[in-house]
């Protein structure tokens, strides 16, 4: 059990305050409500192994696997919260269930409902009006019903804004166009890097050879994405000393070939679209 001394050394410890800043900042939580998920995080999750003795001697001693363990308990809450933020964006596809149909709403419009689900996910790109975001984003993560409480809307005015957005949709099909090109430029990107680690793999190239790999492209974001994963525990090491990384390479190796496929059909899906 960590006490209380240790965890008000660990919160005064220079590296723990940096990463609880950038959490709040991630999160936009304060500061001590970021701290303080952070040091729940690491005494449920990552400080199982450590006693209590040992936990201040790291701090003292500004050992690097402690700093390891605060980054990737930082992540661990950063990746949650993109995970109900995903969530959230998901209720989108239910945005017609959720809406009253009456005579204000066209019988076409729910199929063009479509063109809206496509653009909520890059909201800031599509809608510059800031009012506006904020109504699309309450819609798919509160539902119809409280949107028009928060904003005061009837349900001719709802529906009447929902038309409009549907309509700006449908008439910026050539921006929106682009924003895609750009998302599956970045995907085929990533793909390619994927493909290089496979073939490695595919040729029963060494574990040395690989963890060079992995060395040499640990800066990029679609591979730290993937280390990230809770499943692998010692996230520093894969990237840096993948030979002596353990159970921890059979998991990277599994989380890069399925990252690889999920891709392949998420392109393949974007071009039967078009």
């Amino acid at each position: 059990m960590i006490n209380r001394k240790t965890i008000k050394m660990l919160n005064d410890w220079v590296p723990f305050k940096r990463y609880g800043k950038q959490l709040s900042r991630e999160l936009n939580v304060s500061d001590t409500d970021a701290k303080e998920m952070l040091n729940i995080q690491l005494v449920e999750h990552r400080f199982k192994d450590i006693s209590d003795i040992g936990l201040q001697q790291m701090i003292t001693a500004s050992s690097v696997q402690l700093m390891t363990k605060v980054k990737y308990a930082k992540k661990d809450l950063a990746r949650a919260y993109r995970h109900q933020q995903d969530v959230e964006h998901d209720k989108v596809l239910r945005l017609s269930s959720q809406i009253n149909i009456n005579e204000e709403i066209q019988p076409n419009l729910i199929q063009r409902n479509r063109d809206l689900e496509r653009a909520v996910a890059l909201i800031p790109n599509i809608f510059p009006n800031k009012s506006t975001q904020a109504w699309v984003q309450s819609v798919f993560a509160c539902g119809s019903e409280e949107t028009k409480v928060r904003f005061g809307q009837s349900n001719r005015a709802f529906n009447a804004k929902l038309r409009k957005l549907i309509d700006y949709c449908q008439h910026h099909q050539s921006k929106m166009k682009c924003i895609a090109n750009r998302q599956d430029q970045k995907t085929v990107e990533e793909l390619n890097l994927l493909k290089e680690y496979i073939i490695l793999v595919d040729d029963a190239a060494s574990d040395k050879r690989i963890g060079q790999w992995i060395y040499d492209h640990k800066e990029s974001s679609s591979l730290n994405e993937i280390v990230d994963n809770s499943l692998i525990k010692y996230q520093g090491r894969v990237l840096k000393d993948f030979v002596n990384s353990g159970v921890d390479r059979y998991t990277f190796n599994e989380l890069m070939h399925e990252r690889y496929i999920k891709l392949e059909q998420e392109l393949h899906r974007r071009n039967m679209d078009e």
